[in-house]
């Protein structure tokens, strides 16, 4: 499996108990399935989900619980 290498973008990091700063950052999308089966019968094989992690591109391990990256939203247009 390769590395992706995302694009950084401007965006803003919105944190409890810290200033709104701009930052360069970095965005990683994840999506989740599930797959059932029942013998030899697919019961279920959909895609049921997304999480979408943003954090500052100085930052290169950490994720949400450890107060690196934020839960953010795509913007679908």
């Amino acid at each position: 499996m390769d590395k992706i290498h995302p694009a950084p973008v401007h965006n803003y990091l919105l944190r409890r108990d810290a200033p709104l700063k701009m930052s360069t950052c970095l965005s990683e999308l994840g999506v989740f399935g599930a797959y059932v089966r029942r013998g030899e019968d697919m019961v279920m094989n959909e895609c049921v989900g997304h999480l979408l992690r943003t954090k500052s591109s100085e930052h290169s391990d950490g994720g949400v619980a450890a107060g690196v990256a934020v839960l953010d939203n795509p913007l679908l247009i």
